[in-house]
């Protein structure tokens, strides 16, 4: 009797056993899943109050642009904005009669980022300073150059908003399962 429990039970830890390996693998790749979409959610968090603060910032400080990108890149640990994150600010303004044409006045790049997109915002600058500030001058583009591409911004004649936004270039950790990169973006408009 005691040799047939003492062989089933070398049966059953066999069985065990090769149902683990089969199972292991998809449990692995659940478990690496659900960390990898915990981590790009909470990148996407980050950068999404980046964007916010730095609008909020940009609409009632006068700090140059430079120091409000700065400031807020601050604010991003744990994610590296130097090597792969890219900040705007775009000063908008409303011209015309109703409805209005959301113009470009002015836009800024951060300087402290070595990722470089263009801004969804406004994507007509082709030529940047030193200080990260575009070197058109916008009052000799047409409206349809300037035009800000913000859709459903509707402003006043002469009212002036700032749009800020915030890339970044999100690198999984398990880079044999994604091999691309994903571009993270947040809009905010003050």
């Amino acid at each position: 009797m005691k040799k047939q429990r003492l062989n089933a039970l070398k049966k059953s830890n066999g069985a065990a056993l090769v149902e683990l390996a089969i199972i292991l693998p998809l449990l692995l790749l659940l478990v690496f899943g659900v960390f990898e979409f915990g981590r790009a959610i909470h990148t996407k968090n980050i950068i999404t109050n980046m964007s916010r603060e730095g609008a909020n910032l940009a609409s009632r400080t006068s700090s140059a642009a430079q120091q409000i990108m700065d400031a807020i890149a601050l604010t991003a640990q744990p994610l590296n904005m130097t090597t792969n994150g890219m900040i705007f600010i775009t000063e908008v303004r409303g011209q015309g009669a109703t409805p209005t044409v959301p113009r470009v006045i002015a836009q800024s790049r951060w300087t402290g980022g070595s990722y470089h997109p263009s801004s969804r915002a406004w994507s007509g600058c082709s030529n940047w300073d030193s200080n990260g500030a575009c070197l058109e001058n916008f009052d000799e583009l047409t409206d349809d150059e300037a035009k800000a591409d913000l859709k459903g911004l509707v402003l006043k004649d002469r009212e002036i908003v700032f749009a800020v936004e915030v890339f970044f270039d999100y690198q999984a950790i398990i880079t044999y399962v994604i091999n691309d990169s994903l571009e993270l973006y947040s809009l905010a408009i003050f």
